[in-house]
């Protein structure tokens, strides 16, 4: 939120802190609930998969434009 609604600068450093802390609590919650991760990813990719195309085909050129930031 900083950087993309608050204009901040990027800061790399402050941005893998948040994720591993955001990573290691949703384990640690998912484990407290007997939520077998590796089951549901399997799943879900699946899914992902078989929806790839339609998103292709509804969002393709707004995609290619926001994945530009990332590459």
């Amino acid at each position: 939120m900083d950087i993309e609604i608050y204009g901040k600068p990027f800061d790399r450093s402050r941005i893998e802190k948040k994720c591993s802390e955001v990573f290691f609590s949703f384990i640690d919650l998912c484990n407290s609930y007997g939520i077998k991760l590796d089951e549901i990813s399997k799943d879900r990719i699946k899914e992902i998969k078989d929806e790839i195309k339609k998103w292709e085909k509804e969002h393709g050129e707004t995609l290619k434009e926001k994945r530009k930031k990332f590459d």
